[in-house]
């Protein structure tokens, strides 16, 4: 997630106490330093979070392996904003099923935009951005 703050991430990840045995590790990636229209230094940022089970030497292994552990953060976060916009686009969906039965009340000219509408929501996962900076179409 795309984060900005007037304070400089200084250091590459850090690893928050959660609930229980878990922990989050919190990673700042592609660090750079801007300046705002009022020439305030302002920090724009990559933050990823992955919630994990806590172990033994974790900063360690984080450390010998930042990448693995940088990419699996990412794909984490991938994962979930995927399904959060596919269940969301699932949801429209399901709320227009009724459009396309063929003892609907619509003209032909509003079921086709229906039909239209639907198949732009089908291809939400085709967007260039996507999970990340999705178009919702509108009827």
């Amino acid at each position: 997630m795309k984060t900005y703050s007037q304070d400089e991430p200084n250091e590459k990840f850090k690893i928050e106490n959660a609930e229980g045995n878990k922990c989050i590790i919190v990673f700042f990636d592609n660090v750079k330093k801007e300046q705002d229209e009022e020439q305030n230094i302002i920090y724009n940022y990559d933050l990823y979070r992955l919630e994990i089970i806590n172990r033994i030497n974790l900063k360690e292994q984080i450390e010998k392996n930042y990448n693995d552990w940088l990419e699996l953060a990412k794909k984490q976060e991938y994962n979930k904003l995927a399904e959060e916009i596919r269940a969301k686009r699932d949801m429209l969906l399901a709320e227009t099923d009724w459009t396309q039965v063929t003892d609907t009340a619509l003209t032909k000219e509003e079921q086709a935009k229906y039909k239209e509408y639907r198949q732009k929501l089908r291809d939400i996962p085709e967007q260039a951005e996507f999970p990340y900076n999705v178009i919702f179409p509108n009827i």
